[in-house]
């Protein structure tokens, strides 16, 4: 491997695996490389150690990526130099346009220690060695000086680094360097890869011979030893990460340029989508390919990678990392030449899926299919695939088409068509080798009424247009097999009184008939204008401070900030957006006098007053509840990280009888840079049921139809409660609030606190998946409880890691998790261990020891967890013990509310 002179490539390492090993251990894993700008770090967390060209990687995703255990070493150039160096030159390397140091420099040796003194302040673990054997160049005569002063620096690095090193070959000191170094890495065993023809081929035998007798004597020295080889297709780095895995060293498979995601023991398993926007023509937040396809992208268990073509161009279209590209055009301007390019380039490497405004590129379309074409109106259907049909009964003889007829020189499958005036088939989508292509307004149809609703499937759309496999999805809808119930309340409201008898205070009235009664665990939020000193009602503050410290005493109760003056237009605050005057009817935020409003005053300074002044002993606030347009952006997003509080609000999920679409379902959460999330709430609050608080206030009930709609066909959400103080105002919301909660009740569940949700919601977009050569899933996660198969599939605790069970409903299969970086292996589960097939608890730690299986968990509500156990069982737990009562064919463990740490025994 040679020195790159781009700052944008970066090196990717990780450790070692021996031989025996199976390689599904973190720890065992091969040392990965990749030489591209955009650095994957969440399928670099899958291993333990990784190599950056050190300009080349953010603080964030260092952070990243020591949060998870994996060590970042920097790459360092020992023996080799770009041509503007100041170093003493020996020779010059004409294959990469680079120098040879004098190694017995000493101003060379210096550099090279501070460097590495310089990485190790910036936070780097250790250093990666490359260009050990470039000394070669410089003569006979010098060969044993600059071997000497090879091994010399390598001492120094070594000591400044305490032995954090991996070095490129370096075989002539290899001896003298046992302790010095922990890996070995070299390249070309099996194939080579020349760089000026771009061209691959099998290594000849007697270098492999040589080079093989080099490996074992460094594997003899207890050196982890890695070999990386070269092919072009994903099925040929397999079969050559098989062959290298035999001969008994660690893999890592790639193209010639490293630049694309590579294969080792671990198959890539791409979960990422690259889909495509443009501010100039519609925001983030608001594009339908976040608000709209987004969802149903994750539903499926893939990964949105957005893109603001306003910014940039994509990422190498990888197909290691990527699933395909999607992208969904309002307008053909929104298309440029280097756009195309990128397409052009992209195309056939990873599926394409286009929705609305078709490629103006001939040679594009080509590609789909298709061509343009004059057609006369009037449209009557032609052809039309039942798969592609969306929700419900929809017009299908629009007249204001894009007008295009098929290409015969590229094999295609029209999906829909239309007929002109003069029978003409005008094609509408159409499924080639490319990709799909999905034209004009079809996908989603605007009611009179306001109302949409998906006019054609989204999941056909994703999985035919893209051919997406089928893989573990993570969920957050669910947990130990039951739909998830979340309880959390808006702070507005709070200082007003209620239309009921005595005219109590609104909180009191919750705290009274709703949160004492049901005691479910609840994410409760004030915001400080309205409930402190420095707010709108000073006089009433003392009595209103009173009320909340009695709320958040209640130990179902987690705290929350609402913000200190409840900011109406967050991305207005920070700069990114105007807002227009007729959208103010409330101000920008609470008009507290004297104040000028401030991000950190809004979160930093809001948190700080609750856990000083609210807060009682041995709680703190767990989150940020987003106010008003609830659109917050990286800023506010690292201000709330910095707090070390988790975030939720936005969104607009809505749906119900009279708006039935799940197109009005939005997404988990929003991913923005710097790896920050915002997610949003799963369900909407009482004010889009009740026409923003104008009545019925009795309207809230229809969120039960919400739950209902977000559940079957696809359960897209956990059951949440969302609402503000103010439904304690009359009557009639009090009522519908209980009614809720009563239905949410009966309904089989698990109940749990919103931060825990955001806590697993964030995962989503951090979970990197592959798959061991043996046929398991490997996850790379932190906090993930649960993925989903669509379909029912059979999962072994034999080879499996972190898995407690699993349940099979509806053709599907929830797989329970515990701890970090699961594995999934299939198969059937061994008859005599036990398994966890649902329940109403949140597993802590399911870790079998022989006959006992160590068992902890947290229960919210009378504790219910069913078990399939062979044997006579009971579960010791908090100087108890519990039988477990049969139930059909499960045993059921039943006890109260509480957290339990034991074991479970079985003779």
């Amino acid at each position: 491997m040679r020195f790159l002179i781009s700052l944008f490539f970066c090196l990717i390492a990780t450790s070692s695996m021996t031989a025996a090993s199976t390689g599904l251990e973190k720890k065992h894993r091969s040392i990965a490389f990749f030489y591209s700008p955009d650095l994957p770090v969440q399928e670099a967390s899958l291993y333990p150690r990784l190599v950056v060209q050190p300009n080349a990687i953010e603080a964030w995703q260092l952070e990243f990526l020591h949060q998870r255990g994996t060590q970042v070493y920097a790459y360092l150039s020992v023996g080799e130099v770009v041509a503007d160096s100041s170093a003493p030159i020996l020779a010059v390397n004409e294959n990469w346009g680079t120098q040879v140091p004098d190694l017995t420099s000493l101003e060379w040796q210096r550099s090279l220690v501070a460097k590495a003194q310089r990485y190790q302040e910036q936070g780097f673990d250790g250093l990666f060695l490359d260009t050990m054997d470039s000394f070669h160049l410089v003569g006979a005569e010098r060969f044993e000086p600059q071997r000497q002063a090879l091994l010399a620096i390598v001492k120094q690095l070594s000591a400044q680094m305490a032995g954090k090193l991996i070095f490129n070959r370096g075989f002539d000191i290899l001896d003298e360097s046992v302790g010095l170094a922990e890996a070995v890495v070299a390249e070309g065993l099996y194939s080579h890869y020349n760089n000026q023809r771009d061209s691959y081929g099998e290594s000849d035998p007697e270098g492999r011979r040589w080079l093989m007798g080099r490996l074992k004597h460094a594997k003899s020295l207890g050196f982890d030893v890695q070999v990386i080889d070269y092919a072009q297709a994903l099925p040929k780095r397999e079969a050559m990460a098989d062959r290298i895995n035999k001969a008994g060293f660690k893999a890592w498979v790639t193209d010639g340029q490293l630049s694309e995601w590579g294969t080792s023991s671990l198959r890539p398993v791409p979960r990422k989508l690259l889909a495509l926007y443009d501010s100039r023509d519609e925001s983030f937040v608001m594009s339908q390919i976040h608000k709209h396809l987004g969802t149903m992208i994750e539903y499926l268990g893939y990964n949105p990678v957005y893109i603001d073509l306003a910014e940039r161009l994509p990422p190498k279209a990888d197909p290691a990392l990527y699933a395909g590209v999607v992208f969904w055009p309002r307008q053909h301007g929104l298309y440029s030449e280097q756009l195309d390019a990128w397409l052009g380039e992209a195309m056939h490497k990873i599926p394409m899926l286009i929705l609305g405004s078709a490629p103006t590129n001939a040679g594009l379309l080509r590609q789909f299919g298709v061509k343009p074409a004059t057609a006369k109106a009037p449209f009557k259907v032609h052809r039309l695939d039942p798969a592609i049909i969306g929700e419900g009964a929809v017009e299908w003889d629009r007249q204001d088409i894009d007008q295009y007829v098929r290409d015969d020189s590229v094999t295609g499958e029209v999906l829909f068509s239309l007929k002109d005036a003069y029978n003409k088939e005008i094609v509408q989508a159409i499924k080639t080798d490319a990709g799909m292509l999905v034209l004009g307004l079809w996908p989603i149809d605007l009611l009179p009424n306001g109302v949409m609703r998906w006019r054609l499937d989204p999941i056909y759309l994703l999985k035919k247009g893209l051919g997406l496999q089928d893989i573990p999805a993570p969920d957050v809808s669910t947990e130990t097999g039951r739909r998830l119930l979340l309880v959390h309340i808006d702070g507005d409201g709070f200082p007003s009184k209620a239309f009921i008898k005595g005219t109590p205070l609104v909180p009191k009235v919750i705290l009274d008939d709703v949160l004492r009664k049901y005691q479910l665990p609840t994410t409760v939020s004030v915001i400080e204008a309205e409930v402190g000193p420095k707010g709108l009602y000073r006089f009433q503050s003392p009595k209103l401070e009173t009320l909340a410290r009695e709320i958040f005493s209640e130990d179902y109760v987690e705290m929350a900030s609402h913000s200190f003056s409840h900011p109406f237009f967050w991305e207005y605050l920070v700069g990114r957006s105007k807002v227009d005057e007729s959208e103010t009817l409330y101000g920008f935020h609470l008009d507290v006098p004297g104040y000028e409003v401030s991000l950190e005053r809004e979160i930093t300074g809001s948190i700080d007053y609750i856990n000083s002044a609210l807060a009682p002993e041995g709680k703190r606030v767990k989150m940020v509840l987003w106010t008003g347009d609830a659109t917050a952006r990286v800023e506010a997003l690292r201000l709330a990280k910095a707090a070390g509080v988790l975030n939720v609000n936005g969104g607009v999920t809505y749906t119900n009888k009279n708006h039935p679409s799940l197109s009005q379902v939005w997404p988990v959460g929003r991913p923005e840079k710097e790896g920050l999330v915002q997610l949003y709430a799963p369900i909407m609050n009482e004010n889009v049921y009740t026409n923003d608080w104008t009545g019925p206030f009795y309207g809230f009930r229809d969120v039960i139809d919400t739950f209902k709609k977000t559940d079957v066909p696809y359960r897209l959400k956990p059951m949440n409660i969302y609402y503000h103080f103010y439904s304690g105002t009359y009557p009639a919301s009090v009522k519908a609030l209980q009614a809720v909660y009563q239905y949410s009740m009966e309904q089989p569940h698990t109940a749990a606190y919103l931060s825990e949700y955001a806590e697993r919601a964030k995962d989503i977009y951090d979970v990197a998946l592959a798959k061991h050569a043996n046929g398991s899933w490997v996850l790379a996660s932190q906090t993930l409880k649960t993925v989903r198969f669509d379909q029912e599939v059979a999962v072994t605790n034999l080879g499996s890691e972190g898995v407690a069970g699993f349940v099979a409903e509806k053709e599907r299969t929830y797989v329970h998790l515990v701890g970090k970086n699961p594995v999934i292996a299939p198969g059937k589960w061994s008859r005599k261990a036990p398994r966890v097939v649902d329940g109403n608890v949140l597993l802590e730690r399911w870790q079998p020891q022989g006959n006992e299986t160590l068992l902890d968990f947290t229960a919210y509500e009378a504790a219910e967890l069913a078990l399939a156990l062979s044997g006579r069982c009971y579960y010791q737990a908090n100087g108890q013990r519990f039988t477990p009562k049969k139930v059909g064919s499960k045993q059921v463990l039943r006890m109260s509310k509480g957290v339990y740490r034991g074991s479970l025994v079985c003779r």
